[in-house]
Parts: structure tokens; sequence; C-alpha cells
């Protein structure tokens, strides 16, 4: 239902990984006081009765009370095209659903303080708009948690990459399973 003018925008997205080491090349690094979520943005939807314009910024992006670039050195040495930027926002019209551009990574982190240990449920994110928004964060499937990837390294994210193109062979930008 709608909220007279509250600005009402569905962003989906899938938790994929759950992580506390990783491995990239002869970088690594670990931390046992918390787990590493890795999530894929799926698309962001501005199609209330009368939207109006909205802009996605990843930072605006909460999960436990942090935001993905609160991850320390990991992103540095992340390889190149899985991560969306740091600096990610996209404008997204009136009545019009968008995803990230092809070629863009669409993963993001958001690391958990104390958390459980890893692949121990959805870790569930909000977002932080303005007072006249009224944003969503959906889950695109929430049968299917993260996987425990052990230690992240470039094999265990080519296989979450898989996981993100069934997803987004599977979900539309908005949601709907197709």
């Amino acid at each position: 239902m709608s909220r007279v003018g509250v600005l009402q925008v569905t962003i989906t997205y899938q938790p994929l990984g759950d992580f506390q080491q990783w491995q990239f090349d002869n970088n690594s690094g670990a931390n046992s006081s918390g787990v590493w979520h890795l999530y894929m943005l799926r698309g962001v939807a501005n199609t209330d009765q009368k939207p109006q314009p909205f802009t996605f910024n990843i930072n605006q992006v909460q999960g436990h009370g942090k935001t993905p670039v609160e991850n320390g050195s990991l992103e540095a040495n992340f390889p190149d095209g899985y991560l969306l930027p740091l600096t990610y926002s996209k404008g997204v019209v009136p009545g019009a659903t968008e995803t990230v551009p092809y070629g863009t990574g669409v993963f993001f982190m958001v690391f958990e303080d104390g958390a459980n240990a890893p692949g121990s449920g959805i870790p569930f994110l909000q977002y932080a708009g303005k007072p006249n928004e009224s944003v969503v964060m959906t889950v695109l499937d929430v049968t299917k948690p993260p996987k425990n990837v052990g230690t992240l390294n470039k094999d265990t994210l080519e296989t979450l990459h898989s996981d993100q193109n069934n997803f987004e062979a599977n979900y539309l930008p908005d949601g709907t399973k197709q």
C-alpha cells in the first residue's frame, strides 16, 4: 500500500556466501571475530503508483550497522570485475527498474562483527533512505541461504559467480521469478 508523499522503492538482492578468510594471489586475510557476507545486487525498482526520481547509492545499504565501504583491505585485493565500486550510485527514473550495467561487478560485502559461524542463516539488509523514501530490500530466494565457502579465493569466487548467473537467469530485477 502506497503512503501519500512517500517514494516507494524495492531493491532486490541475494546473499551468496559467507567467509572468515580470503586468499587472492599472494594476499590473504582473516577475521575470526565475525563474518564477511557476500551479496549480489539484482535490481532497483521505482515502480510506485506515483513514483518520484530515486538515486540508489551502495553506501546507503546497511547490514548489522555497517555499510559495504567499512570492510577494510579485502576490497583492495579483490579480483577486478566482481565488486560494485564502493562509490556506485544509479539514478532510477519514475516507473523504471534498473540493473547494474553489464561489465560492472554486482557483488558487495558487509562485515558482521561477532557473527555466528558462516552459513548460519540469511543476513538481511536495510537501506538508509531519506525521510520521504520507503525503501524495501528484498531477498530473491529466502530458501537459499548463503554458502559457507570457508576461504574465499578465485575458485570459490567463480562458484559464487555461477550462482549469481543462475539467480539473474531466474529472477527479474524487480524480484519476480521467471
